[in-house]
């Protein structure tokens, strides 16, 4: 009975095979179609959830930051929040000296790994060109120090301050180039998410207008 029942159109008439078979095929490409809906749906609301998470980051770290009055807390205040945000080894901002040489001005690290705040970073592979592309806005995401094609020289120096996988952003103020935010992972070689990536630079630009 319920056989013939799903074998009758609306009007009462009796369905061919061939009306039967498109009619469940129809149904299958709504039930399809359906499924796949509620899945995009899901990865926009997942998508939305974490801009949110990480726009929540932004502005708590930007807070800390202006809370600071002196140069020196709000380089401090910014590495200190970085790490623990994107939770990495060591995060230290590069002051640029009148020699284009990088001073470490500010560290927050983990302690398994050496400090080198107060350090001179002297790189003979860390040309002008670079430090044009900086001022230019590039952010240099490396996951891996040895899948990056970066020099023998450039490598050398890395590992000797312990850094597997780095995250650099320019540190920029009316157009010059103060200096750099760096991010190391020096336990292990990491693939920087982009939501990390955006905030980590956003910051960059903050400590800039700070």
């Amino acid at each position: 009975m319920a056989d013939n029942f799903r074998n009758t159109s609306k009007n009462g008439q009796r369905l061919s095979a061939k009306q039967q078979n498109d009619s469940e095929y129809e149904s299958t490409d709504i039930f399809e179609a359906t499924v796949e809906e509620s899945q995009q749906v899901f990865v926009c609301e997942q998508e939305t959830n974490l801009d949110m998470e990480w726009a929540q980051y932004f502005n708590k770290t930007v807070r800390y930051i202006r809370q600071s009055l002196v140069k020196e807390d709000i380089l401090k205040t910014a590495t200190e929040e970085v790490r623990r945000v994107i939770d990495c080894d060591r995060v230290v901002i590069y002051s640029l000296n009148e020699e284009e040489q990088g001073v470490v001005t500010a560290e927050s690290v983990s302690p398994r790994f050496t400090k080198i705040l107060g350090v001179t970073i002297i790189d003979p592979c860390f040309e002008a060109k670079y430090i044009e592309k900086y001022q230019n806005g590039r952010v240099k995401v490396i996951p891996n120090i040895y899948e990056a094609n970066l020099n023998p020289c450039h490598i050398e120096q890395l590992e000797k301050l312990e850094i597997k996988a780095n995250l650099v952003a320019p540190i920029i103020n009316e157009g010059k180039l103060l200096g750099l935010l760096v991010a190391n992972q020096c336990s292990q070689f990491r693939y920087w998410q982009e939501h990390e990536v955006r905030y980590f630079s956003q910051i960059a630009m903050q400590v800039g207008f700070a």
